[in-house]
């Protein structure tokens, strides 16, 4: 027997036919020995077909006996494997239990903790944007009343500087009154300290830079005017006596106007004149003279110049250029290109 398998041998069978020959071999006694030894013949050859079908049936039975005890192990073998599958699936039933459970409160607070984060976050956005106001407003605020001030301080400075060219006006009448002679070293070194107030402001103040500039050359007209012979002299690219000689020299007029107004200063004054820009190749022996419009679309070009010279030195004047034009004195008297026409 196999656990929970048990079984019972069933009677032998018996061919219907074999049991009717024995009984009429019981039943015929009055048989004769031919008839007798055939009848016994024909029974033993039932009976050994009924041993053969017995060994058949036999091993039959012991073939199905095997199938069933296999059979039965198999059956014992998947029990077996059903429970251990019926626990574990009871196992997992009660951890996905507990795991639903766990995952359910931390969905719970990480809700609540969401709802606590966006409310913070909404509170401090709130905060954010009232201070960003604030800091704007005053911002604002500070901006208007710096440039208040900067522009308080602009005119400030350039009212001291305005006051300051008027101290160096007087100053420099009052030298050219005690030395006449000096007259051109007092304008020089009066646009130079002029000029060198101005360029030291701040960047920020360039504007203002050039309206110094030019109120500067606009305050120093009647010192001009006093040592030039002319309004020609005023109108020059050089001061009146620039002597020219071994060194290179630029000039462009008006010569007493600072370089960013001298276009300026120009229009206003010497409107009906034009600008010149002279130039100087210096060196040792014969050197270029070159008188050109300072205005010209293409500075250089053939219509742009108005006097091309060579020799030794030169003197400007207000209305005329003495150039030497060799080594024994020989010169020159070469009326200037920016005079006025009479």
């Amino acid at each position: 027997a196999i656990k929970g398998v048990t079984f019972a041998p069933s009677p032998p069978r018996m061919s219907n036919g074999g049991g009717k020959n024995l009984m009429d071999a019981s039943n015929d006694a009055g048989m004769s020995e031919d008839e007798l030894r055939s009848t016994l013949k024909d029974v033993r050859s039932e009976l050994a077909q009924a041993r053969m079908d017995l060994s058949a049936e036999k091993a039959i039975r012991k073939r199905k006996e095997k199938n069933l005890v296999k059979l039965a192990k198999q059956l014992n073998a998947r029990s077996t494997t059903v429970e251990d599958k019926a626990q574990q699936l009871t196992a997992l039933e009660t951890r996905y239990e507990g795991t639903k459970k766990e995952l359910d409160e931390l969905t719970i607070r990480h809700e609540k903790a969401t709802r606590g984060h966006h409310e913070e976050i909404t509170d401090q956005q709130t905060k954010q944007r009232e201070l960003s106001r604030q800091h704007d407003s005053r911002t604002a605020e500070l901006t208007v009343e710096h440039g208040r001030q900067a522009e308080e301080l602009r005119r400030q400075v350039l009212q001291s500087k305005l006051d300051a060219d008027k101290l160096r006006m007087q100053i420099a009448q009052m030298q050219m009154a005690a030395e006449p002679q000096c007259a051109d070293k007092v304008v020089d070194r009066t646009l130079r300290e002029s000029m060198a107030t101005t360029s030291s402001s701040s960047s920020r103040a360039s504007a203002s830079s050039g309206i110094v500039f030019l109120a500067a050359g606009l305050l120093l007209i009647p010192l001009l005017a006093y040592v030039a012979s002319s309004s020609d002299a005023m109108c020059a690219p050089c001061s009146p006596g620039t002597k020219l000689g071994g060194s290179i020299f630029v000039g462009e007029a008006p010569w007493w106007a600072p370089g960013p107004s001298k276009s300026a200063a120009f229009s206003l004054l010497c409107a009906d004149r034009t600008r010149a820009r002279i130039e100087w190749s210096g060196g040792s022996g014969m050197s270029k003279l070159l008188v050109a419009n300072a205005d010209a679309e293409v500075p250089g070009s053939k219509q742009a110049i108005l006097l091309e010279k060579k020799a030794i030195r030169a003197t400007i004047d207000g209305r005329e250029i003495r150039a030497t034009m060799s080594d024994s004195g020989k010169a020159q008297n070469i009326l200037a290109p920016w005079r006025k026409e009479a």
